[in-house]
């Protein structure tokens, strides 16, 4: 409204450049240069007091519930119409701005947000009936320190193939499972490579190579959490079988029931009586070395979508995201090939260590993730497999689209594919086996089988 007026410095290219813009005809849209991040709250010193079960009361009193009924055309109450809206009371709530865009800020940001906050009166829902009467404003929260520039990584990271990035989360963050706009949206369970391929390429244009960087030269891992024990977890093997209808699901204390799971469907041993069994707990996700189940907590909003500032009808939807509340720990791998040279190696663990990374969707409104993070390397593995070995089970943790040496994709994998010595693989010893080359050129084997003599760093 300021900027269809022409008042307080405000201007149709003002607020595309704070808010960005639409998609126009042509798909486009532009992206604004601030973000709003996380809900408005209450001071953290005001926070300190309703903690804990024995503070439920003060809790409830930030809310109150108010009765009305709607009316007719003669102002007399209609006949059951009476229903009650949750209102929060009047109190100092708390938000945090930030500017996003690359460069230094508009020296004036600050101010037209100022003057746009003073220029709303009201906040919230039922505004025409009265509620949300409030007054804002936007003040600098202090001297921000610019972003540190890069000061290059250790020489032994610099020199490595393979690293480690270890992400803290600090703030809720959604990485959508589909691209949907509509309906239930549910979020990975852990960050994702893309996410951590889209972050290096904010700096596209820092790298001599960009093309042997992404494409192909470098691969981003998706992360995994921690385990108790501070090991890397694993995404949960689909053949991890436990009894169907089995109350725990196959998972006893935390750890995965080994005198109940199963690799595979397992035969009927007991006569007439059959056995069903069915995967492990769908909601648990990884699993550790040692057996720990891990399922990263997540929570759920609601969401409106808009038009013209108001609700659009019809438009509700809700979003998942991954819980920020206990601070987890997160591991992704990152590797590169000889074609990505040491500089370009460099920069980009220098994209990575000791940044605060704004990972997943909704980045510039009530999400967008916030990982600490921090580049290490990862120590070679020389122990090998006892003598006596010559049987390797491979449980794959992801599909595998695998191409023989003229690119054409194969409907069984050989022993080169996986970077092994050589073996043979044992097609009968497969429990599940599922190819699909007719379709889109890929193969997913879930459980595979090797014979020969293996080290344990192939074996890894």
């Amino acid at each position: 409204r300021l900027a269809a007026a022409g008042r307080a410095g405000w201007s149709g290219e003002k607020v595309a450049r704070l808010f960005g813009g639409r998609a126009e005809d042509d798909g486009r849209s532009s992206a604004g240069a601030v973000a709003f991040l996380g809900d408005a709250r209450l001071p953290e010193a005001d926070r300190a007091g309703l903690v804990g079960n024995a503070a439920r009361e003060r809790r409830g009193m930030l809310y109150r519930r108010i009765a009305a009924t709607a009316v007719d055309e003669r102002g007399a109450a209609r006949d059951r119409t009476l229903r009650y809206v949750e209102a929060a009371a009047p109190i100092a709530l708390e938000g945090r701005l930030e500017w996003t865009a690359a460069g230094s800020p508009d020296a004036d940001w600050v101010a037209l947000l100022d003057t746009a906050a003073a220029a709303t009166a009201a906040f919230g829902k039922a505004k025409a009936d009265g509620y949300g009467a409030a007054l804002a404003r936007v003040a600098p929260a202090g001297e921000v320190p610019a972003k540190p520039a890069p000061t290059g990584v250790s020489p032994e990271l610099r020199r490595a193939f393979r690293a480690r990035l270890r992400l803290t989360q600090t703030r809720p963050a959604i990485f959508g499972v589909r691209a949907a706009t509509e309906g239930a949206h549910k979020t990975h369970p852990a960050p994702t490579g893309g996410a951590l391929l889209g972050w290096a390429a904010g700096s596209y244009a820092d790298f001599a190579d960009p093309f042997a960087v992404f494409h192909g030269g470098v691969r981003f891992g998706a992360a995994a959490p921690l385990a108790p024990d501070g090991s890397v977890c694993a995404p949960m093997p689909k053949l991890f079988m436990a009894p169907k209808h089995d109350p725990g699901g196959g998972i006893r204390d935390g750890r995965i029931d080994t005198e109940k799971v199963r690799i595979g469907h397992p035969a009927t041993t007991d006569g007439a009586t059959q056995i069903q069994y069915a995967p492990v707990d769908k909601k648990v996700p990884f699993l550790s070395p040692k057996g720990f189940a891990v399922n990263p907590a997540r929570g759920r909003r609601l969401r409106t979508a808009t038009e013209a500032g108001r609700a659009a009808e019809n438009r509700l939807f809700g979003y998942e995201h991954l819980s920020a509340d206990e601070k987890p720990e997160f591991v992704a791998f990152v590797e590169r090939d000889a074609a990505v040279s040491d500089d370009d190696w460099e920069r980009l663990m220098a994209a990575f260590d000791g940044r605060m990374l704004r990972l997943g969707r909704a980045r510039g409104t009530s999400y967008g993730g916030e990982f600490e993070c921090r580049a290490e390397t990862v120590e070679e593995e020389t122990e090998t497999v006892p003598k006596g070995v010559h049987r390797l089970r491979v449980l794959a943790v992801s599909d595998l689209a695998l191409a023989d040496e003229f690119g054409a994709p194969c409907v069984a994998p050989d022993h080169a594919m996986l970077d092994l010595p050589p073996a043979r693989f044992v097609g009968a010893a497969t429990a599940r086996c599922r190819c699909a080359a007719g379709r889109r050129g890929t193969q997913s084997w879930k459980r595979a089988t090797w014979s020969g003599r293996l080290s344990r760093r192939a074996a890894s």
